[in-house]
């Protein structure tokens, strides 16, 4: 590496986020850490996203525009990946934003214990709602509390502890290339597993950061995962590719009990998140009667490895349920849990009025003896007034009676001399000269 190359690469796949994409730019440009380069990869934006990359380029050096025909994420990032110069690499959705602070605080940690990655908390900021809240699943720090660690120290809770985001990892830029770590460029959803879950096996060294500095959005309707149902078979290829990655690598027994429970979280979030019940109905064909769950190496699996009863539950409902009674399970549990969130949230906003008033109250309460003790301090500073022009007379008088008893004191004291001389004098005889005086 050059002496001139940045410290840090930071890759950002851009495609149709004209909304969001000043302010994921905006929060890189102004990173405390100035030795960076920002490389944005144009996966065929049809939007205002090209002119926007141009504009941020033209004033500052650091911003590197790569363009290219719509491939996916997965392909964008890897363009990302070629094109780096600096000794750390991140990822950074086009549609996120990360503190000022960010890249600094991770490059001092991975270079103060000279760790392979260091892995990221992060918040969610819901577009729908407008506030951040920390994403508290992301990281399972209690998992791996030391400083530095390798998944040899908890070997069961890997793949759930860290996840497969690429936002919450910055990498040494020579163990991605040392490991031909890629995206997956044959899928459009999911592409980011064969990433992450292999560079969190390979790794013999993995810190954290604890503050979460970086800024999940969702909620906007427009990202990858809005047009789940366009693919909704992807997360199956990528979580067969990571089964046989750990059988290549000569792990699966060993990182079974994380493969497993991570596999299960993946095929249930992806087919509960599903928007159609065409693509939910294909999910579930995909999974039982297809023979994906047998593939992935769930179904003949002892029960007591799956860390969560829901994991448990999942398995056995996808396959005893048929697609519409599965659906209409969930429409009954989901609707069941609105109801019972609307009423948390009544109770909380009651709650809140009553604390409300109640400190509306104590407000008033306070601002009538702020009162009191106004006209309590006016009344003394009166007093006080008064005292002060009755002691400015007392020392008038005072200095007066001073100056008086200064003036006797003197007159008695030259009066005393005066009348030892006219003594001395009445006592001398006749004749004796001025001399002897």
């Amino acid at each position: 590496m050059s002496s001139d190359a940045p410290l840090v690469s930071v890759v950002v796949p851009v495609y149709n986020a004209e909304a969001y994409l000043a302010e994921c730019l905006d929060s890189l440009a102004k990173q405390t850490l100035h030795a960076i380069e920002i490389v944005c990869v144009d996966d065929g934006s049809t939007d205002s996203s090209a002119s926007l990359l141009d504009t941020y380029a033209a004033r500052d050096e650091r911003f590197v525009v790569i363009r290219q025909e719509n491939k996916g994420p997965g392909a964008a990032r890897n363009v990302g990946i070629d094109r780096a110069r600096g000794r750390y690499l991140y990822f950074l959705d086009c549609d996120d934003y990360v503190d000022t602070r960010l890249l600094e605080v991770a490059v001092a940690q991975l270079e103060s214990v000279d760790a392979d990655i260091v892995v990221l908390p992060f918040n969610q900021f819901d577009q729908r709602v407008g506030v951040p809240l920390r994403a508290w699943w992301c990281v399972l720090r209690d998992r791996y509390p030391e400083d530095v660690f390798s998944w040899r120290d908890n070997p069961s809770w890997l793949f759930r502890a860290f996840g497969n985001y690429p936002w919450n990892k910055v990498m040494k830029t020579s163990f991605v290339r040392a490991h031909n770590l890629r995206y997956q460029e044959d899928i459009h959803l999911t592409e980011d597993l064969m990433f992450s879950a292999p560079a969190l096996v390979l790794a013999e060294r993995i810190t954290c950061v604890d503050e979460a500095l970086v800024y999940h959005r969702e909620g906007t309707g427009g990202n990858v995962m809005a047009g789940k149902d366009k693919h909704p078979l992807d997360f199956l290829v990528a979580f067969k590719n990571l089964k046989a990655f750990l059988e290549a690598q000569g792990l699966f027994d060993d990182l079974f009990v994380a493969y497993a429970n991570w596999a299960v979280d993946g095929c249930r979030y992806n087919l509960h998140t599903l928007r159609t019940f065409e693509g939910f109905s294909a999910v579930r064909r995909a999974l039982v009667d297809e023979g994906g769950l047998r593939d992935l190496g769930l179904l003949d699996a002892d029960e007591s490895v799956f860390l969560e009863e829901g994991y448990k539950e999942f398995l056995h409902d996808v396959q005893e349920l048929n697609p519409a009674d599965y659906a209409f399970r969930l429409f009954s549990e989901a609707a069941e849990e609105r109801d019972v969130n609307s009423y948390r949230a009544a109770v909380e906003y009651y709650d809140k009025q009553a604390q409300r008033k109640h400190f509306e109250h104590e407000l008033d309460d306070a601002a009538r003896v702020s009162d009191a003790l106004r006209e309590e301090l006016a009344s003394v500073r009166d007093e006080l007034a008064v005292s002060h022009e009755n002691y400015e007379t007392l020392q008038a008088t005072f200095n007066e009676h001073m100056n008086a008893a200064e003036q006797k004191v003197g007159q008695a004291l030259c009066y005393i001399p005066r009348l030892v001389q006219r003594t001395v004098l009445s006592h001398k005889q006749p004749g004796e000269s001025k001399e002897t005086e």
